[in-house]
Parts: C-alpha cells; structure tokens; sequence
C-alpha cells in the first residue's frame, strides 16, 4: 500500500499540486538534495549570486530599496562578499507597509502573486507579497526537512492545522480535497480542539487511522498527546513534525512519550522553511539555498536577533529582515553526522501560546488571537502600532496601541465578532485602547498573548 501512494502521490499528487497552484516544488526539492553535500565555498557562491540578482532587481524596480540602497552608500553591484549586506540597515516589520506601497507605486505586474499577512509574535498586524517562486521553495524546503527525518509523499500523515477560514472555505474546495487524497493526507482542524468532543473525535481518527507521522501546531500536538496518554498509552507513530510554536522541553517530552520522537520545523508566515532539526545532531539545520541569515547581538540578555534573507521573492523582496525572533547560531563545527555543511542554529525562540483551559473547554489562544486577529485589526483600524491579548483568568483583554481612537462603533464590531468566535466557550472579551507603543519584554520580543491567570494547563 505504501509503494502505491509513494506512485500516486509521486506521479499524480506532486504534479496536480504544481499545475492547480502554479508554484514549482520538484526543481526546489531537487535543488535542497544536490546542495545537501555542497562545501562551504559553493554554498556561499550560490548565496552570493542569488543575492546580487535581488538586490539588482529591487534597486532597478522597487524605489523603498533604491532609497534605502542611496542613504546606506550601498551599490548592489560592488557585492563580492556576503559581509558586504551589512551596510544595508535591516529591513523591520514597521517598515513592510511603505515597501508594499512602493511595489505598488512602481506598478510591478502583481498577477499571479499572492498577498498574506501575519500577526506574528510582534503584534504587529503585517502584510506582504510572495511569488510563486519563494512559495515553491518554502513548501520543497519544508518537505526536504521532514524527508530528511524519514517522511516520504504518500505517507500517511495526519495534519493538525488550520484556522476557522482554512478549516470551513479552503479545506471544502475540490482541489484542496483532491490533493488531500493524493498525498494520503488526513487533516484534523487545529482550531476545533478547544471543544473537547471535537478533541475526542480527532484523538479517536488517529487511532483508529495510525497514520505513520503526524504534523501541526505545537501546542496542538502535546494537547493531543496528553489527550492520547490516557486512553492509549502505546500509540506510537514514526515521526512528529512540530512548527509555529517555539517547541519548550516540557512540551517535546510530552509528545515524545506519547507520540513519538520530534522534529521541530522553523519559518515564518512571510518566509517559509526557514530551518528544520536534524534527527542526526539535533540542531536545526538552515535551508542555505532558500534562505541567508544573520545574527544581532541583543543590547540586553542573551542570544540574538534573527535577520533572515528571502534569496527567491522577488515579488516583495525581504533584504536583512528582522524577524522578532531570537536564536542561538552555532559557530564554525565540524559536519553532521548526515554529511551536510549547511549552518545551523541551537535553538529558536520564537512565539509561545499557552492553553488555556475555562468552563470545561480548551482554548488555544494563537487560532482566536494570533493571524485572524492581525487580519480583522489591519481590515478595521488604521494607525495601529500593535495589539496585545491577555488573560485574565475570566476575560480575555485586548489592547490596541493605536494614536487615535477609533470610534465606538468599530470597536463594537471588531468586539462582536471576537465575541461570536468565543460564543462556544461562554468567554468574555473587551478591547481598550492606549496611545503608547506597546513595551517589549527584555529579550525583546512582544507576545500578541499573555495568560496572567497563572492557571495555564
């Protein structure tokens, strides 16, 4: 059965999701395998030619870069050395708005590109473009990662993903289903599961289906781990691919022992496929090919201040952008065990949710105030410097930190929809509003949620 799907999904499944998504997957796949072997002298080549093309294309088409290139004292054509981007100052989340404008300014052909946006761990409602090109290579990078821990297409493989648009429009399109079916698929909605029969019903279709890996949210992952410890102690499965969410200790020993053993998969809504764990050495190897980074020593604590370059979106390029996340880079060691030279990273922070668990129910505060979120506030509020969620053990708070406010009659509307999102859990929710820019933790980072009724499950 396994070698029919590996054929079906191989031969039909990949090319149907190329054709229908017009997004190219086998040639990123195929480049990831080739450079996997590559010396440091080729990886860094690959990187500088693919950057020098970048920074020429933004200069030439996009006027935010062709600005931002003049003040720096910085000609794309003088790039010989990959320490030469650090005259470039980093491209923030503040500033992707006027870079998106300007794209749209210049009159860059946009057909065939497609828009996102993200809350991320900011706060920060953002939104950006991507072309089909970089969507190609997050997916291929994304795969290449879980290839590399044993996952193969056709693989039985249990998804736990999706907000409620993803869940109730996206998943119900023929396509969608089609392409769930060829690549062996079975798909459990992520935002469901803060209704514990909805939390049985995906427990009891694991079980009952055994997929060989299973993906998803984090915290999504060790509540159905928890769930499954239970009833069924002896599931195990061949491998769990976790993402979104920083991956805690607590969390993976947790899903380890009623899962099975963890990969931990890392990327962004503006940039996929970042990095992924390597079952050999245990770091998250960094996708070279796709993705250059850099690393800002923070001014206060330890760490560093993630700076990731997009080498493939030319749509919307990101040159040196500051993701808000901070990692621990590993320094010059000697090769995995796998055989690969590409560097690597020790650890990752980036954004935390926390279950919480009211009236019988269990809430995962990233489906209701992460990216939907950010998506209503950019849709309905103008001004907005960020927003952040809090818990207060009977409420949930949300503040926006906006210079004026808006009228009454918005925030009525932005409240009757969060509270209709909430209807099923009997949960109040408010919004306030405060002119001051939100302050950050001392790492740095801004949580759009925090539990503050220090009864988090």
């Amino acid at each position: 059965m396994s070698f029919a799907r590996k054929l079906l999904a191989g031969y039909v499944g990949i090319p149907a999701y190329q054709l229908l998504k017009k997004t190219p997957l086998t040639s990123g796949i195929e480049l990831l395998k080739n450079s996997w072997t590559w010396s440091k002298v080729e990886l860094e080549a690959y990187q500088i030619k693919r950057i020098k093309s970048l920074l020429i294309h933004a200069e030439k088409n996009i006027s935010f870069y062709k600005t931002k290139f003049a003040d720096a004292s910085f000609s794309p054509e003088q790039l010989v050395s990959l320490s030469d981007l650090e005259s470039i100052p980093p491209l923030t989340r503040e500033e992707l708005l006027p870079l998106q404008k300007s794209i749209q300014q210049n009159g860059t052909d946009l057909s065939g590109v497609v828009k996102g946006s993200s809350s991320g761990t900011s706060g920060i409602p953002v939104s950006y473009y991507k072309d089909r090109s970089t969507i190609g290579m997050g997916k291929a990078a994304l795969s290449f990662g879980q290839m590399q821990s044993g996952w193969y297409p056709g693989a039985k493989t249990a998804n736990v993903w999706g907000n409620p648009k993803t869940v109730n429009i996206l998943w119900k399109r023929p396509a969608s289903r089609l392409n769930a079916f060829l690549m062996n698929e079975l798909r459990i909605p992520a935002c469901n599961l803060n209704d514990p029969q909805e939390l049985d019903y995906a427990v009891s279709t694991i079980l009952e289906k055994n997929p060989a890996f299973i993906t998803g949210y984090t915290n999504s992952l060790r509540l159905i781990a928890k769930h499954i410890a239970n009833i069924s102690p002896d599931f195990r499965c061949s491998r769990v691919f976790t993402t979104a969410e920083t991956l805690l200790t607590p969390t993976k020993s947790i899903i380890e022992n009623s899962l099975g053993p963890v990969t931990d998969m890392y990327g962004c809504s503006e940039i996929n496929g970042i990095a992924f764990q390597c079952k050999h050495c245990g770091l998250y190897h960094v996708t070279d090919p796709h993705v250059y980074l850099e690393y800002e020593p923070l001014e206060h604590g330890d760490g560093f201040s993630l700076l990731v370059t997009d080498l493939d979106n030319y749509a919307m390029p990101f040159i040196r952008y500051r993701v808000g996340d901070i990692v621990e880079p590993v320094q010059e060691s000697s090769p995995c065990p796998s055989g690969t030279h590409w560097s690597s990273l020790a650890a990752i922070q980036g954004r935390i949710s926390q279950i919480i668990h009211y009236n019988d129910h269990y809430i995962n505060p990233i489906t209701y105030f992460g990216d939907s979120m950010g998506r209503l506030l950019n849709s309905h509020v103008t001004g907005l410097m960020g927003y952040q969620t809090i818990w207060t053990g009977s409420e949930f708070v949300t503040t926006l930190y906006i210079h004026k406010k808006p009228e009454i009659m918005v925030l009525n509307e932005l409240n009757s929809i969060i509270s209709d999102r909430l209807s099923g859990f009997d949960t109040p929710h408010k919004f306030v509003t405060a002119a001051e820019a939100p302050v950050p933790s001392k790492s740095g980072k801004l949580s759009f949620f925090l539990d503050k009724s220090g009864k988090s499950i």
